[in-house]
């Protein structure tokens, strides 16, 4: 049986099929919308980087995801209140046609953006940005024409009258975009990282393993201050400051932080830390911030108490019984949230806030800006190479901290390691077993 609707709207004279598939369509319409919504809003945030500069976007766009989700649950309760009827009736007759329009006029109610708009072209100047903004997308080049393609078909699935509102967001996408599909050449050189003077290139935890007996005292001094009840013989401190050397690359790095944090501010760093900024030679006094928070915070966990056990290793230490933790030499390093917990609890002990990002979003593309947004990067290395300045292979790396001092026109990462240059190169881990991880430090 086919039973005409003639009220107008979603198309005067149609018959109930086609209604039906008017509104099944509006709902495909509707859901499609807000899952483009949605997928714009994460590309947008993972484009943000952190820095913040699409926050108020993505409110907008938020609260158009909800709008949209209301129209979704009007369409779909109009479609089942007219399958409801479409079941229950068999014949034509007046009483049919008024519940039909009832229903039809029971959602246009609800839904007055369905109605189909009459007269007027209107079409035409939305669509001369839309021919713009398809061109700007397809300039983009293959490596986001995935993206392009979904923007784009969801500024098609949208609602005409929605036009503006759709551009301004792609106009502020563009903005951003533009600056951050780029590779901006950047090298931090200052006195913390100056690569014309070798060795204090940030700092160096090897150089705790080769000191002599003043030097030796001098940081002994640094640790009682932090284990008063602590007695070390002289071998035991040795194999202290052995076990520095070898799993204290994060507290370097994060060394590496304050040390740039403070520049131009020596005063303050010694009013904050105890010791000067520079040597006599007015190169980066490293070594006694490194040795303070490395005695003060390793193995410290959450709740403020020492973890004897953290650094055994039955391989390494033998059997527990025998296990002396003032006398290990080795220990397992250190990972982003222990990073996290240490500056920011050993800072605020100092007076100072720091937020430790544990998973910031950070490529060559964004490094400049994470930057120029105050913030500071180190990177965990884990499987991969290191490489000196000249292309050759300094190292292979299991695992190693660093801080991230630069980002090249071809997109590797400038590193300070052990008080030297080099550099990573990022691409590889598409590639290989290399992975990167990362740690943004942002003073306040």
């Amino acid at each position: 049986m086919r039973i005409e609707l003639n009220s107008g709207g979603l198309g005067g004279g149609a018959s109930i099929d086609t209604m039906q598939s008017n509104i099944s369509a509006l709902i495909e319409k509707s859901d499609t919308l807000v899952a483009a919504l949605n997928y714009i809003k994460t590309f947008m945030y993972n484009v943000n980087g952190g820095v913040g500069g699409l926050r108020g976007v993505l409110s907008d766009i938020q609260s158009r995801i909800n709008t949209e989700e209301t129209r979704a649950e009007n369409l779909n309760a109009a479609e089942d209140k007219i399958n409801s009827f479409i079941e229950l009736t068999h014949q034509k007759d007046s009483a049919v046609i008024n519940t039909v329009s009832k229903n039809q006029a029971e959602f246009l109610k609800m839904n007055p953006w369905a109605k189909p708009e009459c007269g007027g072209d209107g079409g035409d100047d939305s669509k001369e940005w839309y021919e713009e903004l398809w061109d700007w997308l397809c300039d983009t080049g293959d490596a986001i024409a995935d993206t392009a393609q979904k923007i784009w078909d969801s500024i098609l699935s949208g609602f005409e009258q929605d036009a503006d509102w759709v551009k301004d967001i792609i106009e502020k996408i563009k903005e951003i975009w533009d600056d951050r599909t780029t590779i901006t050449p950047t090298e931090i050189n200052n006195t913390v990282f100056n690569p014309d003077n070798p060795g204090y290139y940030g700092g160096n935890q090897m150089v705790f393993r080769p000191m002599d007996a003043e030097e030796r005292a001098e940081m002994y001094e640094i640790f009682k201050r932090n284990h008063p009840d602590i007695e070390l013989s002289d071998e035991e401190f040795q194999n202290y400051l052995s076990k520095m050397s070898n799993e204290a690359c994060g507290y370097v790095a994060l060394c590496n932080t304050i040390f740039q944090e403070y520049e131009g501010r020596e005063a303050e760093f010694e009013a904050t830390f105890g010791f000067p900024m520079y040597d006599e030679n007015h190169r980066p006094n490293y070594i006694p911030l490194e040795m303070d928070l490395y005695s003060q915070m390793d193995n410290i966990d959450p709740s403020g108490n020492p973890d004897l056990w953290r650094d055994y290793n039955p391989d390494l230490d033998g059997p527990e019984s025998d296990y002396d933790y003032w006398n290990d030499s080795t220990g397992p390093g250190t990972n982003r949230f222990e990073l996290e917990y240490y500056l920011e609890t050993y800072m605020l002990q100092h007076g100072v806030n720091v937020e430790v990002n544990t998973d910031p979003i950070v490529t060559p593309e964004l490094y400049d800006n994470i930057v120029a947004s105050g913030q500071q990067v180190n990177v965990l290395l884990l499987n991969g190479d290191l490489y000196n300045m000249d292309g050759t292979v300094a190292k292979a790396i299991g695992g190693h901290w660093m801080t991230v001092t630069g980002v090249t026109e071809d997109g590797k990462y400038l590193v300070s390691s052990w008080g030297k240059q080099y550099y990573i190169d990022p691409s590889l881990c598409s590639t290989t077993d290399q992975e990167l991880e990362f740690i943004t430090v942002d003073y306040e």
